[in-house]
């Protein structure tokens, strides 16, 4: 039967999900009774090591429902949103099964987004409670939602990690061992159908989007796309390190598939550092690396990849970059820095996700996303009017599966443009489907610089950028410049030693070796010592354009 309510409503026919579910793709459990049978079968198991140490299925599980209660005396019911605003690591994880148990919809986002962010997420989410870190860096997000407080009329209670202020109260407290738990006898039962979780996007629009997902495509839906991956190289369970942020789109892999699903573990870190992260391979040995493409290029840029003294990467055994356009450079330097399988990933919040496997040839790894999973996704091609195109011609992605999202919630301008009947989601990205069924994404249909009426894909510009010899990591920016539309800047990121590069320099290379129409030519460089990268992972185009316009 249908979710529906006044803020949302399922928008993939019931007579679809009954299919998959028939299908036994719908495992028809909630989230927090997946996690519980495995807290029960395998209660000393690690869960989650983050930078406290490691934390057991049995401990985690008794915090959560410590935190359950909490909660609920806070007035947090079944179908009400909580905000949860914390970094990597078990207090992230205790969070989400703490709301899976109550029936209640988590809405995390990474830790460092803004004020604007912040009033946009919490405001048309209507979210009744808020979970977050005292401090981010200098800024005191208690002090922040308090700043906010008039403006979220629904918002009653924040919960803060760390230092508390009047009228919060303490995360850390609630998860005490002092503390009582829920009985699991008073949880109240939760339909597999419900909804658990939104996901917000990047943002690149203008307000982030929030994608609601049920129980039943987050714990079934996405967890397919996990198990192809293989398992850790001695035989035990996978050990998954998550260099993005757990509240991101990519991470929300972590607790419902990885650990609800999967009862295999988790290794987190605060925040994204290279070295740090390659610290962490030798030290807790995962068996999967997540990261994102301009993670990665920081990663294998890393000096203990290399010398005498290189650090100890031999249980990693694949790599899973989650992008798009991952560039052929950064794929064979993965490839010459870890003996690991390159795994290229495509996904959004929107409702797809998509991956190479395990035996993909090279060309396939950096030509393709892969082929998708009916398990997981099926996908269309379309033409500007929605009609269906043949294998090898460009369009649309329409996307449709068990991972597919109830709705945009509390947006039904965003459904009507986005969601189609059927339960189909437009993407928004350009991609080809070929004849042996894989999907070659090629860019978004907004992601297009105007240069005077030549149309400039900025995809395929950065990509022939990161062929230049003696650059690491490249951004294109279309910047306005009146009369003639827009300007392209291109931002580059140069190896250690590389020699100088210059404007001129790179024109001549896009001339002479890569025989680059000239019209597609960038009118400005701007060379960094590394990208800013956004709390998701991704490089911070917005940060580049103010260091363009300083």
């Amino acid at each position: 039967m249908a979710v529906v309510s006044r803020l949302f409503a399922d928008l993939v026919p019931g007579e679809i999900r009954d299919g998959w579910r028939h299908d036994g793709w719908y495992k028809d459990q909630d989230i927090f009774t997946a996690f519980s049978a495995w807290a029960a079968y395998y209660p000393e198991r690690v869960a989650v090591i983050d930078e406290s140490g490691p934390v057991g299925y049995r401990e985690l599980h008794r915090r959560s429902l410590r935190l359950a209660a909490g909660l609920r005396a806070a007035g947090v019911r079944a179908g009400d949103v909580v905000a949860v605003n914390l970094p990597n690591g078990w207090r992230a994880c205790a969070a989400d099964f703490a709301l899976a148990a109550l029936g209640a919809i988590s809405l995390p986002y990474p830790v460092g987004r803004k004020r604007r962010e912040t009033l946009s997420l919490l405001r048309r989410s209507r979210a009744v409670a808020a979970i977050v870190t005292r401090y981010v860096g200098e800024l005191d997000y208690v002090g922040l939602l308090a700043e906010l407080r008039p403006e979220l009329p629904a918002l009653k209670s924040v919960l803060v990690h760390g230092e508390v202020a009047p009228g919060t109260q303490s995360l850390d407290a609630m998860c005490d061992s002092s503390h009582d738990a829920i009985p699991l006898g008073d949880l109240p039962e939760v339909s597999p159908d419900a909804p658990a979780r939104i996901m917000a996007s990047s943002g690149s629009e203008a307000e982030p989007k929030l994608v609601l997902y049920s129980h039943n495509a987050l714990v079934s839906g996405q967890t397919p796309y996990l198990t192809t991956l293989g398992d850790a190289a001695d035989g035990t369970p996978p050990r998954f390190l998550f260099c993005v942020p757990l509240s991101s789109p990519f991470g929300s892999f972590g607790t419902p598939c990885i650990l609800a699903a999967m009862g295999a573990s988790l290794v987190t870190l605060n925040r994204f550092e290279p070295d740090a992260v390659l610290d962490a391979v030798a030290r807790h040995r995962p068996s999967h690396l997540l990261v994102s493409p301009a993670m990665l290029e920081q990663l294998v840029a890393s000096p203990l990849l290399s010398g005498p003294d290189r650090i100890d990467t031999d249980s990693v055994t694949a790599i899973v970059c989650g992008g798009a356009n991952v560039h052929t450079d950064t794929v064979k330097r993965t490839q010459d820095s870890f003996d690991a399988t390159f795994v290229h990933s495509y996904g959004s919040a929107d409702g797809i996700a998509c991956h190479t496997a395990l035996d993909d040839s090279f060309d396939d790894i950096v030509g393709s996303v892969g082929k998708p999973d009916p398990r997981v996704i099926s996908v269309r091609i379309a033409d500007d009017d929605g009609n269906d195109v043949g294998f090898g011609v460009a369009g649309e992605l329409y996307a449709r599966g068990p991972m597919t999202p109830l709705c945009y919630y509390n947006s039904p301008e965003l459904d009507e443009r986005y969601r189609l009947d059927g339960g189909w989601t437009k993407t928004g990205d350009i991609a080809v489907l070929d004849a042996d069924g894989r999907l070659h994404v090629t860019g978004r249909k907004k992601d297009v610089i105007n240069k005077g009426g030549v149309k400039v894909s900025v995809a395929e510009l950065e990509e022939v950028l990161h062929q230049h010899p003696s650059v690491r990591s490249a951004a294109v920016l279309g910047m306005p410049d009146g009369p003639v539309g827009e300007r392209i800047v291109a931002c580059v990121v140069l190896h250690r030693d590389a020699a100088p590069l210059d404007l001129d320099l790179l024109r001549a290379y896009l001339r002479d070796e890569i025989g680059l129409e000239t019209a597609k030519f960038p009118e400005r460089l701007l060379t960094l010592a590394e990208f800013p990268l956004t709390p998701a992972g991704k490089v911070d185009k917005s940060q580049l354009r103010s260091a363009v316009s300083a």
